[in-house]
C-alpha cells in the first residue's frame, strides 16, 4: 500500500490534480455530494439572468461609458519603442497539418461536452478525417484576423461555492469553451508569448501564466525581498488586494 501511494505521488507525469487525487484517496476523503436539493427554487433562465446582471453592480459609470476606442498611454508607447525594432511586428504564422495534429493531440483528455456536445475525445477520434478541413479553417481565421463567434460561445455550469447551493449568490459560473477553439488559441498563445519574451516586454518578476514560473517563484521573490529588508533593519509591510 505504501509503495502504491508513493508511486502515485512520485510519478513524473503527474500534475497537481493527480497529486490531490492520491491524497484524497489515501485519506479516504470522498467527493462531497451536490448541495443542490431535488426542488431547486430557480430555473436555468434565472441563473442566466443572475450571472448577466452581476456586472451592473461592479461596473461604475466611468467604466460603463468606455467605447471601443483605446488610447495607448504615453508611458506604454515609450516602453515599447525602447524595446522593439520599428521594422519588427507581431505576426501569427499559418498552421501546417502536422502542427494542427500536434496541437489537437496535446489537448487534455477530458470528456466534458462543450455547447456543441463535442469533447477532446471525439475530436481526437475523428482527427484523421477532419485534419485538412480544420487546418484550412484555422488558417482562414489567421488570414482574416478573425476569431469566430462560434468559438466564443460557452456552456456555463453553475457550481455551488458553499453548502447552500439553493441561493443564486452562492453559485460560481464555470465556462466550458468550445473544444475546437483550443488548438488555435494555443497556437496564438505560443507565438505571442515567444514575441513578448524575446523582446523583454514582460516584467522580469511576473510569475503568473508564464513557463517555468509559478506561485513558488513569486513567493521566493517576496520572501527574499522581506529578508533583505529585515537584514537592513527596515520595516516590512504587505498589502493584499
Amino acid at each position: 500500500k505504501k509503495l502504491y501511494f508513493k508511486k502515485l505521488v512520485s510519478n513524473k507525469d503527474s500534475n497537481i490534480s493527480s497529486l490531490w487525487r492520491a491524497v484524497n484517496e489515501f485519506t479516504n476523503k470522498s467527493r462531497k455530494p451536490s448541495p443542490f436539493t431535488q426542488n431547486v427554487p430557480f430555473t436555468a433562465d434565472d441563473m442566466n439572468n443572475h450571472f448577466l446582471s452581476l456586472t451592473d453592480s461592479i461596473i461604475n459609470s466611468k467604466l460603463n461609458s468606455v467605447n471601443d476606442t483605446y488610447i495607448i498611454p504615453d508611458y506604454l508607447n515609450e516602453f515599447c519603442r525602447a524595446k522593439l525594432n520599428h521594422s519588427e511586428s507581431f505576426v501569427i504564422p499559418r498552421l501546417t497539418v502536422s502542427e494542427v495534429w500536434t496541437l489537437v493531440m496535446g489537448l487534455n483528455n477530458k470528456r466534458t461536452m462543450d455547447i456543441y456536445n463535442i469533447n477532446s475525445y471525439i475530436i481526437k477520434l475523428s482527427l484523421p478525417y477532419i485534419i485538412v478541413a480544420l487546418t484550412y479553417l484555422y488558417n482562414l481565421c489567421i488570414d482574416h484576423n478573425i476569431f469566430p463567434e462560434s468559438f466564443k460561445l460557452a456552456k456555463v455550469v453553475p457550481l455551488p461555492k458553499t453548502k447552500n447551493g439553493n441561493n443564486l449568490d452562492n453559485l460560481r459560473p464555470i465556462s466550458v469553451l468550445p473544444i475546437l477553439s483550443k488548438p488555435i488559441e494555443r497556437h496564438i498563445h505560443i507565438h505571442l508569448t515567444k514575441y513578448l519574451e524575446s523582446n523583454s516586454l514582460l516584467h522580469p518578476y511576473q510569475s503568473g501564466f508564464r513557463n517555468k514560473h509559478s506561485c513558488q517563484t513569486a513567493l521566493t521573490r517576496l520572501v527574499d525581498t522581506w529578508l533583505h529588508a529585515i537584514n537592513n533593519q527596515n520595516i516590512v509591510g504587505a498589502v493584499f488586494l
